[in-house]
């Protein structure tokens, strides 16, 4: 399993299962901040956290990246198979338009200290155009073509 971040609304329920949980060291350390998250919500069992350092790849065509912005230690997932690539880009960005345009919704910030990051997380994602994205809070499926 992989958590894109720790807030209350994405990491809820994860306690119950039963696999390895994939969660970037900078976003297990931030969760910590007293009013970050629920901490009974985002606590990972030790036996199952496993805790990422940056970009990884955690099975073949799986690639784990670090997009801090949203949260100081978000992160995205890319899956290839064959000759497609998906992205799971989570809450990189809130909205489909924000993911296409690279203009990003200050709202959706950690704080506004980390547009720059936001920004690069974006730009570092669109590296690996072509692929579709799904996002976290909006349906709309975002092609990215190069």
């Amino acid at each position: 399993m992989v958590l894109s971040h720790l807030h209350f609304d994405h990491c809820g329920q994860q306690c119950t299962l039963s696999a390895p949980t994939h969660v970037q060291a900078t976003e297990f350390e931030a969760a910590k901040a007293p009013g970050y998250t629920v901490p009974d919500w985002a606590e990972v069992p030790k036996d199952r956290l496993r805790l990422v350092h940056g970009d990884e790849d955690i099975a073949d065509g799986i690639r784990l990246l670090s997009t801090p912005g949203h949260s100081p230690g978000h992160q995205s997932v890319v899956i290839e198979a064959g000759d497609e690539r998906v992205v799971l880009a989570a809450q990189c960005a809130y909205r489909a338009d924000e993911l296409r345009s690279g203009q990003l919704a200050a709202s959706n910030l950690h704080d506004e200290a980390w547009m720059d990051a936001a920004r690069d997380s974006l730009r570092h994602l669109r590296s690996f155009a072509p692929f579709t994205a799904h996002l976290s809070h909006d349906l709309e499926i975002v092609t990215i073509l190069g």
